[in-house]
């Protein structure tokens, strides 16, 4: 069965049939000539095209308010746009109709201005339907088509010069969502909530269909509760956009899975810092004074594994996982609730990485003294 996108895109291109259909019969009527017989057969093969296309409108509007739930197509404007053009275009249809009926003479204006503004309308829905997966699909496509893999074999410079774009569009996104963060973290928390909601109905889902298939739930059982994680799923849309948050460092501090709750306002307190863009955290070579943990804002990692794998029974400090899965340089971003210094503060080894802030940092740096305190309360 077709999905709600993929049936968007069918519909966008059966629209367009329709539109280079009514658009070479609109040309055919203004052409001189035109006996009323002919224009009477034309008028009603455009009726019946206009409703085919009304009836696949209709299906297609039942799949989103069934897909969106309870009717509740008010909550973003695209829906909004949707249900807009689906009225006008039956209202479109039923004035054609009638026109198509009344007309008694070839060079009736009614019935030509009626076709133009359907014609309009439809173009419209095009554009709207499938503009998104286009650029989706071009984007993907890009970056799957960047370059033909054995030029990049054969052209080290030109492999290099596309491990640098990664790095830089890696940079730009990680930077655009921290802004987001930092600016809107109400509506973070929500779409990480809708999200979490979806991803443990969707578990839950196929765990009930493996119970059913292992003979564990019988038919009737099988029925009631999916019927009820399916109203569930199509209920997660109407879910909350807007959440009201607390203080943002708080809440990453308690997002840290090593740390209790009672010790974070007092860390928070005596232990928080504003870094500046650019500012040196970590040295290579050199001992870890502090625990970072990153509230917001993006830190870089860079070193070089010249060797790896030279050590297996003590592990290097390095605060990217990069460092043991790659040979040579290699550059890593963290944000929040990333740490740095934790395998310093558990080897006690100097740190194989450099680390900068790449923007402005929020963060709490917790001495080596208090980590060795949080572990004696805390083992």
């Amino acid at each position: 069965m077709l999905k709600e996108g993929w049936y968007h895109v069918l519909v966008g291109f059966v629209s367009l049939g329709f539109v280079l259909l009514l658009s070479g019969l609109a040309l055919f009527m203004f052409s001189k000539g035109t006996e009323a017989a002919q224009h009477e057969l034309l008028l009603s093969v455009v009726t019946s095209v206009q409703g085919i296309y009304v009836l696949l409108y209709s299906l297609e509007m039942v799949l989103l308010v069934h897909n969106v739930g309870m009717l509740h197509v008010g909550k973003d404007v695209w829906k909004q746009l949707d249900v807009i053009m689906y009225f006008l275009v039956v209202a479109e249809f039923v004035l054609i109709s009638m026109a198509s009926v009344q007309s008694e003479r070839p060079g009736n204006v009614y019935p030509i201005i009626l076709q133009g503004s359907f014609i309009t309308l439809v173009s419209c829905r095009i554009v709207k339907t499938l503009q998104k997966r286009v650029v989706l699909f071009v984007w993907i496509w890009d970056l799957l088509d960047w370059y033909p893999q054995p030029e990049a074999v054969l052209r080290p410079q030109l492999a290099t010069t596309d491990t640098r774009e990664q790095r830089l569009n890696k940079l730009q996104t990680l930077k655009n969502v921290v802004d987001i963060q930092q600016r809107y973290p109400n509506i973070e928390v929500a779409t990480k909530t809708r999200q979490a909601a979806r991803r443990i109905l969707n578990k839950a889902l196929d765990g009930l269909k493996e119970l059913h298939e292992g003979g564990l739930l019988d038919d009737k059982q099988f029925g009631l509760l999916f019927g009820n994680l399916s109203w569930m799923i199509q209920r997660a849309d109407g879910m909350p956009t807007n959440v009201v948050v607390g203080n943002a460092a708080f809440n990453t501090m308690l997002s840290v899975p090593w740390l209790t709750h009672d010790v974070v306002p007092r860390l928070l307190q005596s232990f928080y810092q504003y870094l500046r863009e650019g500012e040196l955290l970590v040295e290579k070579n050199s001992m870890h004074d502090c625990v970072f943990i990153i509230c917001s804002g993006i830190v870089r990692v860079s070193g070089c594994n010249e060797e790896p794998w030279v050590n297996p029974v003590h592990l290097a400090n390095s605060d990217s996982t990069h460092f043991y899965f790659c040979e040579g340089a290699f550059q890593d971003y963290l944000v929040a609730p990333d740490t740095l210094g934790l395998l310093g503060f558990l080897t006690v080894m100097p740190s194989v990485c450099q680390c900068v802030c790449e923007t402005d940092v929020e963060m709490c740096c917790i001495p080596m003294e208090e980590m060795t305190l949080l572990v004696e309360q805390n083992p």
